[in-house]
């Protein structure tokens, strides 16, 4: 089961699917530190370029799945709202790559607010591209923390199938009960100096109202890449000995479900950059099995 993915950022998605059974035939990414690391966690075929610059006919009718992260940032609540005007917006070439390669399936991430009023136009649009493309796409909104990741991270995924193939998908069902943060974190115990398990000191947060941080026995708050600052507190927690601080990487790794083997960028703003971009390896992985269970009709 061969997957080409776009914009692959740090692999979060693409962990997700390689444990599902996936081979990556391609990762394209233009950041050259997330290239780093996913070449560093054990990915081949990484492509350090831009999208837009990259043509993908060499791979037509060899894929499964066509998936990646969208820049989320034209869409997100927290940006500038130019949406498709904006020249961070790379869907024109998700859906190029998808003419060009012709997957059996098509999987795209982006924010929640990307299917709000404002940009149902666009959204609206796409579809129509996809359409005339070949394929029957559906947008769904969900909540991470509803499908047992210890943290609320709103999305929306775009998922089609090729007309042709008639194929059925049934999306993943959410998870019985929430995870916390104390669940997620426990194993990990106090902050040690080791594997990325250490206290940012030099830079205390401030608490105050609506900057609270995320609590212990709550999912956390989403996990940001922060380019301007740690709004909301979202970034930060009151841990076990009641101090307001900032999750480690390694915490904030966990609290996103990556191995606690995964590695990032040693710069700390760089990983905490990477970790906030990225899809939960532990939603990717239900999304990539029920995908795969589409495609083959097993689990």
């Amino acid at each position: 089961m061969f997957v080409v993915e776009l914009c692959a950022g740090a692999g979060g998605m693409a962990a997700g699917f390689k444990k599902a059974g996936f081979k990556h035939k391609l990762l394209v990414e233009v950041d050259e530190d997330c290239c780093d690391v996913l070449k560093q966690n054990g990915f081949d075929n990484v492509l350090c370029a831009d999208i837009r610059h990259v043509s993908f006919r060499s791979l037509r009718d060899k894929i499964h799945v066509l998936c990646g992260g969208v820049p989320c940032q034209p869409f997100s609540i927290c940006g500038d709202k130019y949406g498709e005007h904006d020249e961070r917006n790379l869907w024109d070439d998700a859906v190029r790559a998808t003419l060009e390669i012709r997957p059996k399936c098509i999987c795209f991430e982006n924010v929640s607010h990307f299917l709000s009023k404002k940009f149902h136009p666009y959204v609206t649009h796409l579809t129509r591209r996809f359409s005339r493309a070949g394929y029957h796409v559906e947008w769904y909104v969900f909540d991470c923390a509803d499908f047992g990741i210890p943290q609320h991270r709103k999305r929306c995924l775009c998922i089609g199938f090729r007309k042709d193939l008639e194929l059925n998908f049934t999306f993943p069902k959410p998870s019985a009960e929430l995870v916390t943060v104390r669940e997620a974190l426990q194993s990990l115990g106090p902050p040690n100096g080791r594997n990325r398990h250490e206290e940012r000191t030099h830079v205390q947060p401030k608490q105050y109202t609506g900057h609270s941080g995320s609590v212990l026995d709550k999912p956390s708050k989403t996990l940001t890449t922060a380019p301007r600052g740690l709004g909301g507190g979202q970034n930060c927690f009151v841990d076990t000995k009641g101090r307001y601080r900032h999750y480690t990487i390694r915490e904030a790794a966990r609290l996103m479900t990556f191995s606690d083997r995964y590695q990032f960028s040693k710069v700390w703003s760089r990983a905490m950059s990477q970790i906030g971009n990225s899809v939960p390896p532990a939603f990717a992985y239900q999304i990539a099995k029920a995908i795969r269970k589409s495609l083959t009709g097993k689990h």
